[in-house]
């Protein structure tokens, strides 16, 4: 990684996303709470740097509510997955 900090945010994103869809594909209460830890990390990733950093380019922004769209799409896949 290059250091900077939204292609990390995005990456931690993309880290929760592969963890739903793998507690998704197994019954296994580990993958559940993997899953939701990689969720909250990258929703405080994106939050952080959403609050924290004034000087966000206009793609930077867009990439980051994609991110937060993303993640809002996760938390719904993960619920729906606890439910069962």
């Amino acid at each position: 990684m290059n250091g900077n900090p939204y292609d990390s945010v995005l990456q931690t994103v993309f880290r929760a996303e592969e963890a739903v869809v793998h507690a998704q594909a197994n019954n296994n209460p580990q993958l559940f709470q993997h899953a939701h830890n990689a969720l909250l990390q990258a929703q405080q990733a994106v939050n952080e740097v959403l609050r924290n950093d004034g000087s966000k380019s206009a793609e930077e922004t867009h990439q980051l509510k994609r991110a937060q769209e993303l993640l809002k799409h996760l938390f719904e896949a993960y619920d729906s997955i606890q439910i069962k």
